[in-house]
């Protein structure tokens, strides 16, 4: 096998569009190199894709395997698992959902870094938005997690700063096992959030300076995080929480649990209830250095063709 790295693509809703897009913006950027192999996984019957002949990366489809409609990010990880026989034939996996754009060379450079750092589980980049008028344009960075580089996970947990852990570049044997445990439960908003927490448990992580991710915004409806006050209305979300607790502190000595939940958990709870209102994330432009700066720029060009 030539290629050791999986991006799983999640095709949200019958947006055939998105995924013609993609493979648009895949065959400018890919410049016929093996960079990684490609699952495209949506909640519909399978739509033939026309696939650009230059692009020489390999194409597998497959449906989500789920007997219901697709109502969240806990039902995107559940039918990733679900294709696990294809996962298991990878080093490295990353996922990315059809609106937004992880660039082959940044993906390549996550690579490298990983098979010489054989302490780290994942590392990603710089990412930013674009929104779409009647032409794409730049609005802003995007948070993605930091480098967390200490062997101490309570320093790592109490460092993060926020920001999706899966958009990151994986071990595909720790990918794996953060699924693994995400199934245990339901709800969306706690998927998401133990995703990220079992990451900064798990291992190290590196932020690369280079430009990884383009996110759309804004994004579908039906994935925003919901008012707080209609969560705690869900139904088992207290139970739920419990699981989470349960799976952030296995294995860990007693005088730490307490510590890491407070650090994870906790402190994300008491930020929902004491402002359910989004801020937006602004650095300044000075921040960007010229590379960067170039790529963006290019990126919005080509998606404006």
């Amino acid at each position: 096998m030539k290629n050791n790295i999986l991006k799983i693509i999640y095709v949200l809703k019958r947006r055939k569009k998105f995924v013609e897009r993609y493979l648009n913006l895949l065959a400018y950027y890919n410049k016929n190199q093996l960079v990684f192999d490609v699952l495209i996984v949506t909640d519909f019957e399978v739509t033939y894709f026309k696939f650009r002949p230059e692009l020489k990366n390999k194409f597998i489809l497959r449906q989500s395997g789920l007997k219901k409609p697709i109502n969240g990010i806990n039902d995107i990880f559940k039918s990733i698992l679900i294709n696990s026989n294809i996962l298991n034939k990878y080093k490295y996996l990353i996922f990315v959902e059809d609106d937004n754009f992880i660039f082959p060379n940044a993906i390549l450079n996550c690579k490298k870094f990983m098979e010489k750092n054989l302490n780290y589980i994942s590392s990603n980049g710089k990412a930013f938005l674009f929104l779409k008028s009647k032409n794409f344009k730049y609005l802003n960075l995007y948070n993605l997690p930091s480098s967390l580089q200490s062997k101490n996970f309570l320093i790592r947990a109490n460092k993060y700063g926020g920001g999706i852990f899966y958009y990151s570049l994986f071990r595909r044997i720790i990918f794996i096992k953060i699924l693994r445990n995400i199934i245990k439960i339901q709800d969306n908003n706690l998927s998401e959030i133990l995703f990220n927490f079992q990451s900064i448990k798990l291992g190290k992580h590196k932020r690369l300076n280079h430009i990884f991710l383009a996110r759309e915004y804004p994004r579908p409806k039906i994935y925003n995080i919901p008012n707080v006050s209609k969560w705690f209305q869900f139904e088992n979300l207290l139970k739920e929480i419990k699981i989470v607790s349960k799976i952030l502190t296995k294995n860990m000595k007693k005088k730490d649990k307490m510590t890491y939940l407070t650090l994870t958990l906790y402190k994300y709870l008491f930020q929902r209830l004491e402002n359910n209102k989004r801020k937006k994330i602004r650095i300044p432009k000075n921040k960007i250095n010229k590379y960067n700066y170039n790529h963006i720029i290019n990126f919005i060009k080509c998606l404006n063709k």
